[in-house]
């Protein structure tokens, strides 16, 4: 399991922390489970470049 922070460029959007998210699920599949909007219209098969999501630490350890 794990804990993810969505912050978005837009700072009207308020964070959002999925915590226990599942391994093996899609950051889409994630966001689309929570009820966050992503960007995206290729129906997640990195074909269209409309989403675009950055990493800025991973797992300590």
């Amino acid at each position: 399991m794990a804990t993810i922070k969505f912050t978005f460029e837009d700072n009207r959007i308020p964070e959002v922390l999925v915590k226990n998210a599942e391994a093996g699920y899609s950051i889409l599949e994630i966001t689309e489970d929570h009820d966050i909007h992503l960007n995206h219209n290729c129906g997640g098969v990195c074909a269209c470049s409309t989403c675009h999501v950055y990493v800025l630490k991973g797992e300590d350890y």
